[in-house]
């Protein structure tokens, strides 16, 4: 009897407990397409814009790239022609711990540093500049080489007088592109920098209820806040921010894992959690 008791008892306890939620993690690798690639949905067919972005959340919280993955990237290469492209599928390449110099039988490396420029940017924007330097340093390349420290100066002279930086290094700053621009001088070994300081004590002040905008004063969205919060942890020393940042991803977070890109939109879903992991991983470019 008493056996019987607890039986229905525990049966009861499992009906009343809720299922556990997803882990974005888990949403993403759900996301994957029997190519090995993603789109930007999880009904969607695969890009290549869409499988950098979900490998490289997913490399951020431990997962390496499957595979398939690599091979979807691999066959891909032909479209992977524009600056941004060619960054993002270094990135990738090496969260696969695969080489960019030799990966079906293209140089990444090499391919970047066509498009640098003579003053030491790449692309003349701050956002290529920036990735640049984050693609070079993941790859191994010194940031004491001439091209690390050339684009990280033409960087820093980017930097708008209110502390930030915009997209083409000139005009209105954005959280996004001071974001990234924070990472890739603290990639460069300027995390002590005049530069890298003003950049995070405004990011800092633009922070809203735990959550940033893309740009000042606007409506706070999940990637403006990872971009954000990842910046703060490659700086250092503001703790408080980066965990109201984080606390804003996750309530964004619903039971599948899936990171909503804002309180009212749950737009490209699988790009918006890839980015989220990476902050919420705690992880920088």
């Amino acid at each position: 009897m008493h056996r019987l008791i607890c039986i229905a008892t525990l049966a009861a306890l499992a009906i009343a407990t809720p299922a556990q939620a997803a882990s974005p993690a888990r949403y993403l690798l759900g996301a994957r397409n029997a190519d090995g690639g993603f789109g930007m949905t999880p009904s969607a067919g695969s890009t290549p814009f869409a499988t950098g972005w979900a490998t490289l959340g997913l490399a951020a919280a431990g997962h390496r790239p499957s595979g398939a993955t690599v091979v979807y990237v691999r066959r891909g290469l032909g479209s992977v022609r524009a600056i941004g492209d060619v960054e993002r599928t270094i990135l990738v390449v090496r969260a696969a711990h695969r080489d960019p110099r030799r990966f079906g039988g293209r140089n990444l490396i090499a391919d970047a540093m066509r498009h640098r420029h003579r003053d030491g940017s790449f692309g003349g924007y701050v956002s290529y500049t920036s990735f640049g330097i984050l693609a070079l340093r993941r790859s191994a390349v010194s940031r004491s080489s001439g091209t690390i420290r050339a684009a990280a100066r033409w960087l820093a002279r980017r930097q708008n007088a209110d502390g930030g930086f915009s997209v083409a290094g000139s005009g209105a700053s954005t959280i996004d592109d001071t974001g990234y621009a924070v990472q890739a001088l603290v990639a460069a070994g300027r995390r002590r920098s005049a530069a890298v300081r003003r950049a995070a004590s405004v990011l800092a002040r633009w922070q809203r209820r735990g959550a940033w905008p893309l740009t000042p004063g606007g409506a706070p969205n999940a990637q403006s806040t990872a971009y954000a919060a990842q910046a703060l942890i490659a700086a250092g020393g503001h703790a408080a921010g980066v965990n109201a940042g984080l606390r804003y991803l996750r309530s964004l977070t619903e039971p599948s894992g899936l990171v909503r890109y804002s309180r009212t939109s749950r737009a490209t879903p699988v790009w918006v959690t890839a980015q989220a992991l990476m902050a919420l991983s705690r992880r920088t470019f």
